[in-house]
């Protein structure tokens, strides 16, 4: 059992966004989406995106016409969810990968998750990829400030990130 006194989490100044819901849209880093989209695209679809962060040519997101947790994905998917809604896009991806499709995430590294372990984990046709160091996203506002390699915001996320593909299904015909 543990003793002591409760103790206080101190907000750090620049970093509270990363641990409040003032917003979920935080831009994918250039450099890291070409590498992927290099890897497993082109990606037809950006299905968690706004006008302003969408990485392909067409996309849907929470705050457009097309919902991208209630419409149809295309055959190759990228998507860097709102953290906020990880389980729901998680969940969604992998019902797509049951209908064919692929999807390759950006998300938190939060292996202790019920998501990780109802979506993820274990998963034959899910791959994990985790990635070195801390992502520096490009704010919402779209300013490149000081930056690193991977340009973005003055603060990395306070978080570990992964790359999680979801491979497309194959179904064998024949009923075997």
């Amino acid at each position: 059992m543990l003793r002591g006194r409760p103790c206080r989490v101190r907000e750090t100044e620049g970093m509270n966004v990363h641990f409040s819901h003032k917003s979920d849209e935080w831009e994918t880093p250039q450099e890291l989406f070409d590498q992927l989209n290099a890897e497993f695209g082109p990606f037809d679809m950006d299905v968690a995106a706004n006008a302003h962060n969408s990485k392909c040519s067409y996309f849907a997101g929470l705050d457009t016409k097309e919902d991208g947790l209630q419409s149809a994905w295309m055959k190759k998917n990228w998507c860097n969810p709102p953290y906020s809604r990880v389980k729901e896009f998680a969940a969604k991806a992998e019902s797509e990968a049951k209908q064919g499709k692929m999807t390759v995430m950006l998300i938190p590294a939060r292996t202790d998750t019920r998501f990780f372990h109802d979506h993820i984990y274990n998963k034959p046709s899910v791959e994990v990829r985790f990635l070195k160091g801390r992502i520096k996203f490009i704010s919402p506002d779209g300013k490149l400030l000081r930056g690193t390699r991977m340009n973005g915001s003055n603060n990395a996320a306070p978080f570990p990130s992964m790359v999680v593909i979801f491979k497309p299904h194959h179904t064998q015909r024949g009923g075997k």
